[in-house]
C-alpha cells in the first residue's frame, strides 16, 4: 500500500458510503471490470487481496442483484481455479482472475491477449484501443438518412410539410438513441470482430465470453415498457431503475477521447433531461424512438460501458437491476447470443474463404503468365 492519501470521489450509484476510490498501484486487480469496480467502490476490500467467498458472493447479490445460486456459482468456480489457500480457506486475489486460459481467455473485448498460448498470465489492464472500438461500435450504422426518404412532391402542402419535419424530428431522436447505446446485436458484432483479431477460443471460454456479454447486458441495460398501457411520451421504465439520463452536447461521448484518461478524482453531476447545454437540448435515453423494434428497446448506454469497463467504477445514475439475475436470465441471454452470433460466424467464415479463393486464382494466373 502506498502512502499517498486515497480521495474518495463520486457519489456512489448504490450506497452512498460507498465512493469511487482509484486503485494504487499496490491493489491486486483482474480483468473482470464488474469485481474491479466492486473494489473501487468498496463493496470488496480495496486491496483486491484476500477476498473470501462470503465477500464476493455478497457483493454480487447487493450490488449488481445477481441471484445466489449464481452468485455462489461463480464465486466457488472463481475462488476453486484461481484463488489460493489462506490457513484452511480459499481466498482470491483479484489479480489471480488474469491467469491465462484458466478463466481468462483472449478476445476479451477491452483487454488485449496474452503475449503467447503459453503465457501464464494475461494483462488486467484496459486497451484503450479496444475500448474505443467497442464504443464504436454501431455508430452511424442504424441511422437512416432524412433526404433519402421524403418526397418533395408535396414540398408546397403546410401539412406535409408539417408531417416531413415530425418524421425528421423522429429519425433525430432514432440517432441519438442507437448511436449513444448498444443492442445487443451490435455487442455480439463487436464480440465477432474482435474474434477474428484473436486466437481460437476453445467451446469452455467461448461460452464463458458470450457469458461476460450476457452480463453487462442484463446489469447494464435500460429499456421502456412496451405494449399496451405502455409508458406515456414524458415517462419511461427502464430494465435497471436508472433515472432518464441525457445524451444533450455536454455528456456526449467522445470517441477522439480516452475514456479513462478523465482525472478520476473528480465527479461531473448527472445531467437532467430536457436541459440544454450549449443551446443543445437534451435527448433522454430512458425511451426509444416508436421506430424501434421490440428487441431494440432494450440497450445498453455507451457512457455506462466507457465508465464501469474503461473506468472500472459504477457509472453514475447506475442502479442496481429492479429483477434478479439468475441463471435462468443468462441462460436465455446465452440462446439469444448464441443465434445472433452464429450467421455472423458463417458470413466471416464465407468472407474468408472468398479471400482465399481470390488468393489462390491470383496465383494460379501468375503462374500461368510465368508458365
Amino acid at each position: 500500500m502506498s502512502g499517498r492519501t486515497r480521495r474518495p470521489t463520486m457519489p456512489p450509484s448504490v450506497d452512498d458510503t460507498h465512493c469511487y476510490v482509484a486503485p494504487d498501484t499496490s491493489d491486486s486487480r483482474s480483468p473482470c471490470p464488474a469485481l474491479n469496480a466492486l473494489a473501487n467502490h468498496g463493496y470488496l476490500p480495496h486491496d483486491g487481496r484476500s477476498i473470501t467467498t462470503s465477500q464476493l458472493i455478497s457483493a454480487l447479490r447487493n450490488v449488481y442483484h445477481i441471484s445466489l445460486p449464481l452468485a455462489t456459482g461463480l464465486t466457488l468456480g472463481g475462488v476453486a481455479l484461481c484463488g489460493r489457500w489462506s490457513g484452511i480457506r480459499r481466498v482470491l486475489d483479484l489479480h489471480g482472475l488474469a491467469r491465462h486460459n484458466t478463466i481468462e481467455h483472449d478476445g476479451s473485448l477491452v483487454h488485449d491477449d496474452a503475449l503467447s498460448p503459453d503465457a501464464l498470465y494475461a494483462p488486467a489492464e484496459v486497451d484503450d484501443t479496444l475500448l474505443h472500438q467497442l464504443l464504436s461500435a454501431g455508430s452511424h450504422s442504424n441511422a437512416t438518412d432524412s433526404a433519402s426518404s421524403h418526397s418533395s412532391s408535396d414540398a408546397d402542402s403546410e401539412s406535409s410539410q408539417y408531417s416531413d419535419e415530425r418524421e425528421d424530428r423522429e429519425r433525430a431522436r432514432e440517432r441519438a438513441w442507437r448511436e449513444g447505446s448498444l443492442t445487443l446485436e451490435q455487442l455480439c458484432r463487436a464480440q465477432i470482430a474482435r474474434w477474428r483479431r484473436a486466437r481460437p477460443l476453445d467451446g469452455f471460454h467461448t461460452t464463458l465470453a458470450k457469458g461476460e456479454v450476457a452480463l453487462l447486458f442484463s446489469v447494464l441495460g435500460v429499456r421502456e415498457d412496451v405494449g399496451a398501457g405502455g409508458a406515456s411520451a414524458n415517462t419511461s421504465t427502464v430494465a435497471n431503475s436508472c433515472p432518464t439520463l441525457g445524451l444533450g452536447h455536454s455528456d456526449e461521448l467522445r470517441l477522439d477521447e480516452s475514456p479513462r484518461s478523465k482525472n478520476k478524482n473528480t465527479s461531473a453531476p448527472a445531467s437532467v433531461p430536457g436541459e440544454q447545454s450549449d443551446g443543445v437540448a437534451e435527448v433522454p435515453i430512458g425511451r426509444p424512438p416508436a421506430a424501434l423494434d421490440r428487441r431494440d428497446a432494450v440497450v445498453v448506454p455507451k457512457r455506462f460501458v466507457a465508465q464501469w469497463m474503461g473506468e472500472e467504477r459504477l457509472p453514475e445514475g447506475w442502479q442496481r437491476p429492479h429483477s434478479v439475475i439468475g441463471v435462468s436470465v443468462i441462460h436465455a441471454l446465452l440462446k439469444e447470443i448464441g443465434k445472433l452470433e452464429a450467421p455472423m460466424l458463417e458470413q466471416q467464415k464465407a468472407t474468408a474463404a472468398e479471400k482465399v479463393d481470390a488468393v489462390v486464382e491470383a496465383n494460379g494466373d501468375v503462374a500461368v503468365v510465368h508458365g
